[in-house]
């Protein structure tokens, strides 16, 4: 018993209220979802940059997409993953279907609580590589780098996993014939 108490205050504080918290949901829905058996457990892992932190949760194939909030956070599921090169992949997240498009020259945030050395949430910018929403797809295309907090994250996903975003968020309001001439600096 008093292995498991060091273990359990060796675990930071974040990620012990995300497994209560994620326990109680997973019970919620199992006990709501009336003989539901296509939920099962599952056991998520997070490596900081200092441990390792497991997390036993359920996923559940029946949950909702939410809608996208560009003032608020919102946890989006990941549906699919195409790797697209030794290090760049392709990730789809499911979203509310909307008939409203993406503004141009948008970008998200995503956060994720518990990969900064000292404990904050990394939270950084991503540019979707789709404009319509109408099939209820989010699409980025993100490259992990060594040094990358957030694109380690993502090289970590897998289907069924969630991830928060906020926005879209406008970088530059597009209006259309508002000027005469534009110059226009591309970089890649």
């Amino acid at each position: 018993m008093r292995a498991f108490q060091s273990f359990v205050a060796s675990v930071p504080s974040w990620a012990r209220y995300s497994c209560l918290l994620t326990s109680i949901g997973g019970a919620g829905y199992y006990m709501n979802s009336q003989k539901d058996t296509a939920s099962w457990p599952s056991v998520s892992t997070w490596t900081t940059r200092y441990q390792t932190v497991e997390c036993h949760t359920t996923k559940s194939p029946h949950s909702h997409p939410h809608k996208l909030d560009p003032t608020d956070f919102v946890p989006l599921t990941l549906l699919k993953v195409t790797k697209l090169s030794h290090d760049t992949s392709h990730y789809v997240f499911g979203v509310e279907k909307s008939k409203e498009d993406l503004p141009v020259s948008s970008f998200m945030l995503t956060k994720a609580d518990g990969l900064t050395p000292d404990g904050k949430p990394a939270i950084r910018p991503y540019t979707p590589v789709n404009i319509s929403l109408e099939e209820g797809k989010l699409e980025l295309v993100v490259k992990v780098y060594e040094k990358g907090v957030m694109s380690k994250h993502f090289g970590t996903l897998k289907e069924g996993d969630s991830l928060l975003f906020k926005g879209p968020i406008d970088k530059f309001k597009y209006q259309a014939n508002a000027y005469k001439h534009i110059g226009m600096v591309a970089g890649g």
